[in-house]
């Protein structure tokens, strides 16, 4: 995605070439892409000779596609702030400066947005989005006698609500810092907050108030990834006569999580008496052995290599046999089970078991 907002960026600030070609333009491909749905305007001049654009415009839904790449791209801290008076969107354009200064945190003030639809759309988006919110309630109309006391902004009482109910219903943590004018009437859902607002006088009370509360926000720690880790058994004929069989076992770990894998080891268990020379094998485990079973271990040392998302690694072989006197005389072998364990830090040991009889065809 980065080089789409890369090129969205560009368009929206009219910096794209009038004469887009694959001559001087490397992201052609990508630029079509954003063509095709609709987030660039220009005209197709593609021909045999290649792809071409002239005259590219972002267009409205390419801007709006942009926005949700920034609001998605970092955390962001939510202003809900009046913006009636040139002195409310100062004090809003002023805590922006706060939160980019005092906070690892994107600010997102509903000024710049352009138009009904994109302010609904990318408010609930920002919302959802966030990771606190600053509410600032300025008087608006007067609340009937006999309270004689004033309503907040309709918007910034609905964005608190909004705020409310991602914290309540969907458990999402949601730093909070609320400020009112004097005299202002808790209505409606904010009745049922604990809010705690402070009450200002001036945008003075305002800043310098989040100047020591900003600096304790934190991103909410993410939940680790679950590592998921597949182990297989399989084998391969090493060399087929009519008199004897030799196999070779071989077990595959998977990584199917998102996270490479750098802290793990693999234990096989093998039935002893289809192996000639146990002791020989380097991993072999003598203190873990049994007659019947042999023990094998690998270690992440010993492979010398993590397992990357969507990677499958052969982590150890085994060799072993079956001739006529094993099938014919020595037939509960082939009942015999082999099982291969992968642990790794973090998460459960995963296993695989399968029985002689399905690892060869004598």
């Amino acid at each position: 995605m980065k080089n789409h907002k890369k090129i969205l960026r560009l368009a929206i600030e009219g910096k794209l070439p009038k004469n887009i070609s694959e001559d001087n333009f490397p992201d052609i491909d990508i630029f079509e892409e954003l063509y095709d749905r609709g987030f660039i305007k220009a005209i197709n001049a593609s021909s045999n000779d290649g792809k071409a654009f002239l005259n590219p415009k972002v267009t409205f839904e390419g801007r709006e596609y942009y926005e949700g790449l920034e609001t998605n791209q970092k955390n962001t801290v939510f202003i809900s702030c009046g913006q009636q008076t040139e002195d409310e969107k100062q004090l809003g354009t002023s805590i922006q400066e706060l939160v980019r200064e005092l906070t690892p945190f994107k600010p997102y003030f509903a000024e710049f947005q352009t138009s009904l639809e994109g302010l609904s759309k990318n408010i609930f988006r920002a919302l959802n989005q966030s990771v606190g919110l600053i509410a600032v309630m300025h008087q608006r109309g007067r609340v009937n006698p006999p309270d004689n006391t004033f309503r907040a902004s309709v918007w910034v009482e609905q964005e608190i609500a909004i705020a409310a109910f991602l914290h309540s219903a969907l458990g999402k943590h949601i730093h909070v810092a609320a400020y009112m004018q004097p005299d202002i009437a808790l209505e409606g859902v904010r009745q049922q907050l604990h809010l705690n607002p402070k009450v200002f006088h001036s945008n003075t009370d305002v800043l310098e108030h989040l100047r020591l509360v900003l600096p304790t926000w934190q991103a909410p720690t993410e939940p680790k990834e679950a590592i998921d880790i597949d182990i297989g058994i399989e084998y391969e004929g090493v060399n087929i006569t009519q008199k004897r069989h030799d196999y070779r076992l071989i077990v595959l770990v998977t990584n199917r999580g998102k996270e490479p894998i750098d802290d793990y080891h693999v234990d096989v268990e093998f039935p002893t008496g289809l192996i000639e020379k146990t002791e020989e094998e380097y991993h072999y485990v003598g203190t873990r052995s049994t007659e019947k079973l042999s023990f094998f271990r690998v270690t992440r040392q010993q492979i010398g290599r993590s397992i990357f998302p969507g990677d499958t690694l052969r982590v150890l072989t085994i060799p072993y046999y079956i001739d006529n006197d094993i099938y014919i005389n020595k037939k509960f072998l082939l009942k015999e089970n082999v099982t291969a364990v992968i642990y790794s830090k973090g998460t459960e040991p995963t296993s695989h078991e399968k029985s002689i009889s399905q690892l060869q065809n004598y």
